[in-house]
């Protein structure tokens, strides 16, 4: 084999290596304690990575933008989260969490604004459903990967009144039930 063809061999394996670089997917959720907030209460979010990809994740960071709906999109938290430990393809990693005190109702919004890796290989970030959060659509704007809850002290206490008002419709249905049968029985 001549010089030429063995750099024409050895550039399309070069091309080829190049092509089938590892590109990590990692799904990307979040959990909250309570699972419905309460304004003016704390709430810990607790997020999740499972490697969907075909190879093994060494570790990076991951930038999450926390912003409460009702305020707009200006954001209340943004910073990189560490994830130290590799992940295997198809194990999922506890990777940090935050505590946070709801100062507004509606939705807390998160969604994730940047990812790198350790190695500095690309790294695709989708929701369950596959959405690709990271990197980010033609628009700019990422995929929205949790949302919390959170509901006014108003809400909770009509929330106790519709409860309270339904058990008292209840009683007096079942008093009036009581009534017609006894007055059947005995002929009041």
């Amino acid at each position: 084999m001549s010089k030429n063809e063995e750099r024409k061999e050895n550039g399309k394996n070069n091309i080829k290596k190049e092509m089938h670089k590892p590109i990590y997917k990692l799904c990307i959720r979040a959990e909250n304690e309570p699972t419905v907030v309460t304004e003016g209460k704390e709430a810990t979010i607790k997020f999740f990575a499972k490697n969907i990809g075909d190879s093994s994740f060494p570790g990076g960071k991951i930038w999450i933008y926390f912003y409460f709906s009702s305020l707009g999109q200006q954001p209340f938290w943004r910073e990189p989260i560490e994830i130290s430990t590799p992940i295997e393809p198809n194990s999922e990693l506890h990777f940090g969490s935050i505590k946070n005190t709801a100062i507004a109702a509606g939705y807390a919004l998160f969604q994730v604004v940047g990812a790198s890796a350790i190695d500095q290989e690309q790294i695709q970030c989708t929701t369950y459903d596959e959405h690709s959060v990271f990197p980010m659509d033609e628009t700019g704007s990422g995929h929205i990967f949790h949302a919390v809850r959170i509901q006014t002290r108003g809400e909770i206490s009509q929330r106790k009144a519709l409860w309270i008002s339904a058990g008292s419709l209840v009683t007096v249905v079942i008093f009036q039930a009581v009534g017609l049968i006894l007055r059947f029985l005995y002929g009041f």
